[in-house]
């Protein structure tokens, strides 16, 4: 488990060498977009509320995913979400 909430992130990065992380949340952070979560493969726990978040999409890569939380956040489009 990796907590980054509240600590005013505007962009998710540096994230690569986490590869065995299984649980992120980056609530209540300045983030408009998803995205640096590429190499997260094994991800199941990904929490993103309170941000402003537009778009739902560069998860691709995330096909482990069990439970997303994107409440509070400005989503307008989802995209290529299965």
């Amino acid at each position: 488990m990796l907590d980054l909430h509240s600590n005013k992130i505007l962009k998710i990065e540096n994230l690569e060498y986490n590869r065995c992380l299984r649980s992120l949340n980056l609530n209540n952070n300045l983030l408009t977009e998803i995205e640096g979560l590429e190499t997260l493969t094994i991800l199941t726990d990904l929490t993103m509320k309170y941000n402003m978040i537009e778009v739902v999409e560069g998860l691709e890569n995330c096909k482990e995913i069990k439970k997303l939380v994107l409440s509070h956040n400005c989503i307008q489009r989802l995209k290529d979400i299965r």
